[in-house]
């Protein structure tokens, strides 16, 4: 009986010893803060960014040069048919000037434009006020259209300038637009001893 009692407190002891050396045994290397933690099964993977392709970006004042030089040749052109009663030279002029003050924003990647509707709606308001004032001709002169033709010509101009305003904005929205870069990766993040797995995020801006 005594040899029993003896033999299980030795069995207990024994079992004691090795759950103590279990719990401090050593836990192994813990991961530094720069190397990554993964879930069970993952490789280890950062977030790194792809090499972006490079991108042309557009200058500001090459687009205001751009819309100011159309302008001043479509304004050259009218005046200079006016001038010499080159009626083809000067209807050149105008119809050119559709497109011309918009110079600048084609070269930032924008085809229509705000000033085109404004110049569009100019030019069809100076053809129906030339028109009636071809119709009104009499004897003492033309006196029709005065109206039209005045609201088409604002059309026209402001069209211009407007374009020409806002051709240094369509480059730099151009700009922002094309200078972003995301990716995305695998990642892990610890607190304290747990440890949250989710996606990184990189990019440039």
């Amino acid at each position: 009986m005594a040899i029993g009692m003896n033999l299980s407190a030795t069995t207990a002891l024994l079992a004691a010893l090795t759950v103590t050396r279990v719990a401090s045994a050593d836990p192994g290397p813990v991961p530094s803060a720069d190397q990554p933690v993964t879930a069970p099964g993952m490789a280890a993977v950062l977030p790194r960014a792809e090499p972006a392709q490079p991108v042309e970006l557009k200058s500001e004042h090459t687009a205001l040069a751009w819309s100011l030089g159309g302008t001043a040749i479509s304004a050259a052109m009218f005046v200079g048919g006016m001038a010499s009663n080159n009626n083809g030279l000067a209807v050149a002029g105008l119809l050119s000037s559709l497109v011309t003050p918009s110079f600048g924003e084609l070269y930032a990647g924008r085809y229509v434009t705000v000033g085109m509707g404004l110049r569009a709606a100019g030019l069809v308001a100076l053809a129906g006020g030339l028109e009636d004032a071809l119709l009104s001709c009499s004897e003492s002169g033309c006196h029709g259209g005065e109206t039209l033709m005045a609201v088409g010509a604002i059309g026209v101009v402001g069209g211009a300038l407007y374009d020409i305003a806002t051709a240094p904005r369509a480059a730099r929205s151009y700009n922002e637009a094309h200078a972003r870069h995301l990716t995305f990766a695998p990642t892990a993040l610890r607190s304290g001893s747990s440890t949250v797995y989710g996606v990184g995020v990189g990019g440039s801006f």
